[in-house]
Order: C-alpha cells, then structure tokens, then sequence
C-alpha cells in the first residue's frame, strides 16, 4: 500500500518520529522520564530560590 511505504520511508529517514503512544512512552528505547523529571524539579526549586529572593 502506498500509505505504508510512505509512512515506512519517514521512519527511515526519522527514526525518532513517533507513532503510538507505546513508542511515545520511551519503553522501546531505553529511555524513561527520569531525566525531564529531575529537570522539572530542579527548575520547580530554582524558581521558588528566586521568588523567596524578592520576598
């Protein structure tokens, strides 16, 4: 089918465009949300660290 093969071609070219929320979760990959996590909280206190230095 036409629709596969083009959409075949992109994964090729791209390997990190995602399709499914199961190749989205990053399980596939090795990858976890551990890493933005702890980004998140670093920022999350970096901002409180600077609102408490206006206060």
């Amino acid at each position: 089918m036409e629709f596969d093969t083009k959409r075949q071609g992109v994964i090729d070219e791209w390997p990190s465009l995602v399709f499914s929320t199961e190749a989205a979760s990053g399980g596939k990959a090795d990858s976890t949300l551990l890493p933005m996590l702890i980004a998140g909280l670093a920022l999350i206190v970096l901002g409180g660290v600077v609102v408490m230095a206006f206060v």
